[in-house]
Parts: structure tokens; C-alpha cells; sequence
């Protein structure tokens, strides 16, 4: 599968992606990140990672919460990512 990595902010994402039905993010905690994921036809997606980190924890739930927020609203639905060991 070929990714299209986007360096696009939080607005510039929600308005590029505003038609668009399936529309996917996750959090990576690690990296502190939010992975926004649009899958285009079955060889293709677009990935956007969006840096929540900031000074404080404090600030860090509230810039993750804000991102979140943002966008559960316009549409995006989250989505966590699991390994399974095949048998």
C-alpha cells in the first residue's frame, strides 16, 4: 500500500478531507501523536501525524482533547490499531 504523508495543520485537514466518508485517527501516546488516516481506493491512503506534545501534561491533554474534539466534529471517527499473532 502506498502512504501519502501531508504536512497539514488541524484546520487545513478537516477542510481537505470535509467530503470525504471514510476518514480515520488514532492516538499514538508514544510519539504523541494524533494519525489521521484516509484510505483512497484499496492501494492508497493519505496519513497526516498531528503533534499534540507541549511543556506540560496539562497542556498536553488540553492541545490532545482540542485535536480530538476537532475532529470527532467533522466527521473523522477514531480508531484503534491492534497486532494479533496469527495461529
Amino acid at each position: 500500500m502506498r502512504e501519502r504523508v501531508l504536512e497539514l495543520d488541524l484546520v487545513e485537514t478537516t477542510e481537505w478531507f470535509r467530503g470525504i466518508l471514510r476518514k480515520l485517527f488514532s492516538i499514538d501516546y508514544d510519539r504523541r501523536l494524533v494519525v489521521v488516516d484516509v484510505p483512497v481506493g484499496e492501494e492508497e491512503r493519505y496519513v497526516i501525524e498531528l503533534t499534540y506534545a507541549e511543556k506540560s501534561t496539562e497542556e498536553e491533554n488540553l492541545r490532545l482533547e482540542k485535536i480530538v474534539d476537532t475532529l470527532l466534529a467533522a466527521g473523522f471517527k477514531k480508531q484503534q490499531k491492534r497486532v494479533t499473532a496469527e495461529w
